[in-house]
C-alpha cells in the first residue's frame, strides 16, 4: 500500500464531505441497531448516578447525588460526562417531566430504565458517530483519503464499540473528547497553528474532567510538541504554555468548586474529585488480601462500597494519612505471612498476559462472547475471528507504526495505561485497534499478492 503524506485541505472538499456523511449515516445506522437489540431493559448503578446528577442540575439542585432534599453535593462522580447528559437530557425535559432511576441499594445491582434514557442512547447515537467522522478526519493527514474513508467505515461497523452507544456510561463520551484532542494536535503537528494546542488542551481538559486518570495523557502531549518542534526550544516552550494553559483553565472551575466546599489546595491533586490516589492505594491493598486468599471476594465487595464516599470525607481520610496507613498495614499483613507482591518477572509476566489480551482475546468481539444469548457455535466463530483479528493488527503495528506516528499520541497513551485500566476504561483504544487491523490486512494481502506473483514468475521460467 503505497501512501503518502496527504493533506487535506488541499482536497476538494466536496468528496470529502459526502464520505463524512456517509461514514456519519453508516455509523448512525451501526448505533441505532445496537440501541435496539441489545440493553434495552436494564441500567447500572453507575448510570444511575450519572442519570441523577444531570437531573439535579437541569432542575437547579446543584451537583448531588440525591434525589431529595437537602441535595448534598457530592464531589465523587467526574462532571464532563455529566454535562454531556444535559443535551438529551435537557431536550426530553421541554415535552416530559423528568423521573429519577430508582437505584439499587446494592452496588452490582441493575436498575429499571426510565424513558428519559432512550434519548441519551440515541444522543449517543450521535456521539459514536462524531468519533468515526473525527477518525476519517484526523487519518487522512497521514493516509489517502480512500483508505482512510475504509478504516472510518470499518469502525462505523464495529459492534464492541458502537454496542456502548446503549450503556449510560462516561466512556463512549470521553472516546470522543480522546479523538478530539488527538485530532488537533495532529492538526497542530502539520499545520503549527497555535489555536490548535488552545482547543486539544480544551478537548484534553475534558477528558480529564470525565475520568481523571486521563490527565496522565499531557505528558505524552507534551512529548509530542517535542516531537513536532525538532530543535526548536522557543516553540516548544509556547506550545507547552499554551496547551497546559489550556488544559488547566478547563479544570479550574471545577476544582474551585471542590475548594469552595473544602478550603484546601490539595484537592487540585485529584482535580478537585474525592476519589484520591490515596484512597486507590488502599483499595489496591484490599484487592491484594483478596488475591492472597485473606479476605473474602463478598468481604472486599463491601470494604470497597463502604469507601465510596460521596461526601468530603474521601479528602479527610486522604490528608490525614488515614487511608496510606490502613494501605501499608494491608501490605505489612501479607508480608509477615510470608506472602509476596511477586517478583520482577511474576509481574512482567502479568503485564504480558495484559497485553495479550489485548492484542487476541479483548479484540472486543469478545464483548459479546460473554453474552448467554450468543449461541456457542457463534462464541466460537467470535474466538477464532478475534485471534485472526490480533494478527492483523500485529501486522499493522509493525508495518504503519512509524508512518502514522503523528497520529498516535492518545494511542500511545492507552496502550501504556493497559497496565492499570482494564475493560471499558480502555475504549478510546478500539477506533486504533481498527486502524491497525485494517492496515495490517491491507499490508497481508499485498504481500501475499506480491509473493503468489513472484511464485508464478519462477514457476513460468522453470518452465520455459
Amino acid at each position: 500500500m503505497k501512501d503518502s503524506f496527504h493533506n487535506p485541505d488541499n482536497d476538494n472538499s466536496k468528496p470529502g464531505r459526502k464520505i463524512g456523511i456517509l461514514i456519519m449515516l453508516v455509523a448512525m445506522f451501526t448505533g441505532i441497531f445496537s440501541v435496539c437489540a441489545f440493553n434495552r431493559d436494564v441500567v447500572l448503578v453507575d448510570a444511575s448516578e450519572y442519570h441523577t446528577l444531570a437531573i439535579n442540575l437541569l432542575e437547579g439542585n446543584g451537583y448531588s447525588l440525591d434525589s431529595q432534599a437537602p441535595y448534598e453535593p457530592t464531589f465523587y462522580r467526574e462532571p464532563g460526562y455529566v454535562a454531556s447528559l444535559l443535551v438529551p437530557l435537557g431536550a426530553y425535559s421541554v415535552f416530559n417531566d423528568l423521573e429519577y432511576i430508582e437505584q439499587s441499594p446494592d452496588i452490582h445491582q441493575r436498575s429499571v430504565v426510565v424513558e428519559s434514557v432512550e434519548w441519551v442512547k440515541y444522543f449517543q447515537v450521535l456521539v459514536f458517530a462524531l468519533i468515526c467522522l473525527l477518525q476519517y478526519a484526523t487519518l487522512r493527514y497521514v493516509l489517502n483519503p480512500k483508505t482512510a474513508a475504509i478504516i472510518a467505515l470499518a469502525t462505523s461497523l464495529f459492534m464492541p464499540l458502537a454496542i456502548y452507544t446503549t450503556y449510560m456510561m462516561r466512556e463512549l463520551v470521553l472516546t470522543l473528547f480522546m479523538m478530539a484532542m488527538n485530532f488537533f494536535i495532529v492538526r497542530y503537528y502539520f499545520e503549527h497553528k497555535i489555536i490548535n494546542l488552545v482547543l486539544a488542551g480544551v478537548f484534553g481538559g475534558l477528558a480529564a474532567l470525565s475520568l481523571q486518570v486521563m490527565v496522565f495523557s499531557v505528558v505524552f502531549v507534551l512529548a509530542f510538541i517535542v516531537y513536532a518542534n525538532p530543535r526548536k526550544l522557543k516553540a516548544i516552550l509556547l506550545g507547552w504554555i499554551v496547551f497546559l494553559a489550556s488544559v488547566l483553565l478547563t479544570l479550574t472551575p471545577w476544582v474551585l468548586r471542590t475548594y469552595s466546599y473544602y478550603p484546601d489546595i490539595r484537592v487540585a491533586h485529584n482535580i478537585g474529585t474525592n476519589l484520591t490516589y490515596d484512597k486507590m492505594k488502599y483499595i489496591n491493598s484490599l484487592r491484594a488480601l483478596r488475591r492472597h486468599g485473606i479476605i473474602t471476594q463478598s468481604e472486599l465487595t463491601a470494604i470497597e462500597y463502604q469507601t465510596y464516599d460521596n461526601g468530603l470525607k474521601g479528602f479527610e481520610d486522604t490528608f490525614s494519612g488515614k487511608y496510606d496507613a490502613m494501605a501499608d498495614s494491608n501490605y505489612t499483613l501479607i508480608a509477615s505471612r510470608g506472602l509476596k507482591k511477586g517478583s520482577v518477572f511474576t509481574r512482567l509476566k502479568q503485564y504480558g498476559k495484559k497485553y495479550g489480551r489485548h492484542v487476541f482475546t479483548s479484540g472486543y468481539l469478545l464483548s459479546f462472547v460473554r453474552r448467554p444469548m450468543v449461541a456457542k457455535s457463534l462464541k466460537i466463530i467470535l474466538y477464532i475471528l478475534s485471534f485472526i483479528m490480533g494478527f492483523a493488527y500485529l501486522a499493522g503495528i509493525i508495518s504503519h507504526t512509524k508512518k502514522l506516528l503523528p497520529v498516535m499520541t492518545v494511542y500511545l497513551f492507552m496502550f501504556a495505561s493497559i497496565v492499570t485500566l482494564s475493560g471499558r476504561r480502555l475504549l478510546p483504544i478500539y477506533p486504533y485497534f481498527v486502524t491497525f487491523t485494517v492496515l495490517g490486512a491491507m499490508w497481508i494481502r499485498e504481500k501475499m499478492i506480491s509473493w503468489l506473483s513472484l511464485w508464478r514468475l519462477r514457476r513460468a521460467a522453470r518452465y520455459n
